[in-house]
């Protein structure tokens, strides 16, 4: 009897552990979909016709001149505005992006899809820039009551949330950021740089490069992960 009752705690054992093993697998899969999803929002807006410029140091006399110059730009020359910030959760580990837009949908490409699927088009923002509502976003931020649609996030993994250029800035308390131009060609975009270089007081070069590194703890929690697969 003992030892059919070993051999049943074997197979319950062995079970069990090839069930733990399955979930690790599925969770590495989920954290490795995610990582493939952040890159492409971290990507959003760039393209043959866009240009990326990091504001940095910008004194707060030169951040009212530097706002209205953007909105009027992107006003006359059908351009369309991206900021993006990165999300922190409570203990300081990457959450996600969070984008603040401004402009001219219907002339420029502004939709983003993920292995076919279409998570953000022209309409959707639409609907968020004519929004009466200062604090409304695609996504979840501050809470579902003003949230205008979803943006798909894949299970246990980060956030994507997107709202006004004007209430990101207000709520950063600093126009300073990375962000991305789209709708100009080279000529316009040099331009636009140069107009930029002299608001700024900044050197062209510099506003191209970014100030600072950008990394997220998803390389340790998959780590962790393969950890626990070859060492059970």
């Amino acid at each position: 009897m003992k030892r059919v009752s070993l051999i049943g705690n074997l197979r319950y054992l062995g079970g069990l552990l090839i069930a733990m093993q399955g979930i690790l697998l599925a969770l590495l899969a989920l954290l490795v979909l995610n990582d493939a999803y952040m890159e492409q929002w971290k990507a959003y807006g760039h393209g043959a016709d866009s240009m990326t410029v990091y504001l940095d140091s910008i004194s707060e006399e030169k951040r009212y001149e530097l706002e209205a110059y953007l909105y009027q730009k992107a006003e006359k020359d059908h351009l369309f505005l991206i900021r993006r910030e990165t999300s922190l959760a409570e203990d300081g580990s990457f959450s996600g992006y969070t984008f603040g837009v401004y402009g001219d949908v219907e002339k420029n490409e502004v939709s983003l899809s993920f292995y076919g699927k279409i998570v953000l088009d022209g309409s959707m923002l639409s609907e968020l820039m004519q929004s009466e509502e200062d604090e409304a976003t695609l996504g979840i931020d501050k809470g579902s009551a003003y949230s205008l649609g979803d943006i798909p996030q894949i299970h246990f993994g980060d956030r994507i949330v997107l709202k006004k250029l004007q209430t990101l800035i207000e709520e950063s308390g600093t126009i300073q950021g990375e962000y991305t131009i789209v709708g100009a060609d080279e000529s316009r975009n040099w331009e636009i740089l140069t107009d930029l270089s002299g608001i700024c007081q900044t050197p062209e070069e510099v506003l191209l490069t970014s100030m600072k590194g950008e990394e997220t703890d998803s390389g340790f929690k998959k780590r962790w992960l393969w950890y626990l697969f070859w060492h059970r």
